[in-house]
């Protein structure tokens, strides 16, 4: 027990440390190292930049310097997911303007990212006694419960911004036996969910069409899910453009008027990252005027961990 609790200690330590110096750029400073690269290219308004930089500096002292006792390591744990809960918003304000040499650096860095929040939400949830998880797995997962929350919560930010919000219908969702990561799913679900319903707003501003949600599942190592609405939808160009970092279809304003139904544009390519972190994926279709549809899945094979 000793040894394996002090081999998993070793194992994030050096993990963490990897990512805080890959995010700050001091891994090799010859080369693009995530958000080096953007620090070394803003010229203005470094607030955010010199915010989020700090953050990581501090942390990487942290997890190297202040080693702590093996009950206090969860503690460190608790606390670098507080203190970087909001960096992807900085990350993003940060990038706001930068074209498409960003993009593969993005994509490795927020996919490192998220390879660290999920072992470190493992790692604290593991502590948990709580039935029917073993760590941050669900075993198995309430899809419908999941499902339900994501339709409320988009729900509410849609009815804040229009006024109201399409109705939502859940098909396939109790017939799922599945283990898996309720944040992950959430967060795909909730991020696609709120597309949908701003572009059906858009596009039926007098009786809202319904949205469509529909499961899958044919085997114990996979899910698919399909969200389908009428709304505006997407030319070609359009739906190319839209599964890149920083892109969105709003109006571009402040960030602090943005409204809570388009971000920064990081909710699909963030999508896919989750989608694929287990070795499943995500994919678009759209039709100006027409609608769209996002089908996804989900895959738990430990072999794709």
């Amino acid at each position: 027990m000793f040894m394996r609790n002090l081999m998993t200690r070793m194992f994030f330590v050096q993990y963490f440390f990897f990512f805080f110096q890959a995010e700050d750029g001091i891994r090799d400073a010859q080369e693009s190292r995530g958000l080096g690269d953007v620090y070394k290219r803003q010229a203005q308004d470094l607030g955010p930049v010199d915010a989020v930089r700090g953050l990581h500096a501090r942390t990487a002292k942290q997890v190297m310097v202040e080693l702590p006792d093996e009950q206090d390591v969860y503690a460190l744990l608790r606390r670098v997911k507080r203190e970087h809960a909001n960096v992807i918003g900085d990350l993003a304000e940060c990038c706001e303007g930068f074209t498409s040499w960003s993009q593969l650096q993005l994509q490795e860095l927020l996919r490192l990212r998220v390879g660290i929040h999920t072992l470190m939400s493992h790692a604290v949830a593991s502590q948990s006694q709580e039935p029917g998880r073993q760590g941050l797995v669900h075993t198995p997962l309430n899809v419908r419960r999941v499902l339900e929350v994501a339709v409320q919560d988009a729900s509410h930010l849609c009815d804040r911004v229009y006024g109201e919000a399409p109705q939502v219908q859940l098909l396939g969702a109790d017939k799922t036996k599945f283990e898996y990561f309720q944040e992950h799913v959430y967060f795909v679900v909730f991020e696609l969910l709120k597309n949908a319903m701003r572009g059906t707003a858009e596009a039926h501003k007098a009786t809202m069409s319904p949205i469509e949600i529909r499961v899958v599942q044919q085997d114990d190592w996979s899910i698919a899910f399909s969200i389908s609405d009428t709304g505006v939808g997407m030319d070609l160009e359009t739906l190319r453009n839209a599964q890149a970092f920083g892109f969105t279809t709003a109006a571009e304003i402040s960030a602090r008027d943005r409204s809570p139904m388009a971000g920064f544009g990081y909710g699909i390519p963030l999508s896919r990252i989750y989608c694929e972190y287990m070795g499943g994926g995500l994919e678009m279709v759209s039709q100006g005027s027409v609608g769209t549809t996002c089908v996804f899945e989900f895959h738990n094979e430990t072999e794709n961990f």
